[in-house]
């Protein structure tokens, strides 16, 4: 017996190592999955003088997308983002991240709004919140203001179909 035990550590050893060089060095999970979204008071690119607090994110399920204007990335996949928005019983709020209220205003308005409404960080404070690593990333947040999922980069339309907005109408679905 006692000579298993060095076989099983080894195995295990390799085992791990299997792991680690199989791993996503760059996937680093979110803090903010199962916590209450962050408290914030923030205006909106939409209407400055508006300000919405994390209350706002309770009572329906939430998908939060945090873009900049300055994000070639998020550029790219805004048209995506146009389409997603007509989904039905979607609630589709923006982040807008480390930004100008002026190149933030001129995007929606040069490339469309999708957004219900858009959350003006300028600072960055609500996005480090979030656990934000850079843009664009996106969050679903269920009806208590719940973070339930993140997703790190672009979004492509089969990632949304096929995962996402059938996870958005689970959450819708319950209580």
């Amino acid at each position: 017996m006692a000579r298993f035990i060095p076989l099983s550590i080894f195995v295990l050893l390799v085992g791990l190592l299997w792991k680690t060089l199989h791993a996503d060095p760059m996937e680093v999970p979110s803090a903010r999955i199962g916590l209450q979204s962050p408290a914030f008071q923030l205006s909106t690119v939409e209407d400055p003088n508006r300000l919405v607090t994390e209350s706002f994110l309770e009572g329906n399920v939430t998908v939060l997308h945090v873009w900049s204007s300055w994000c070639t990335t998020c550029r790219e996949t805004h048209q995506l983002w146009m389409e997603f928005s007509k989904q039905p019983s979607l609630r589709l709020v923006g982040l807008n991240y480390f930004d100008t209220l002026g190149d933030a205003q001129e995007w929606l308005s040069s490339q469309g709004n999708p957004f219900e409404l858009t959350l003006f960080d300028s600072k960055g404070d609500l996005g480090l919140d979030f656990g934000i690593q850079g843009t664009p990333e996106t969050f679903i947040i269920d009806k208590k203001g719940i973070v339930r999922y993140r997703h790190k980069g672009p979004m492509d339309r089969s990632e949304w179909q096929e995962q996402v907005y059938p996870f958005v109408q689970h959450l819708d679905q319950e209580s």
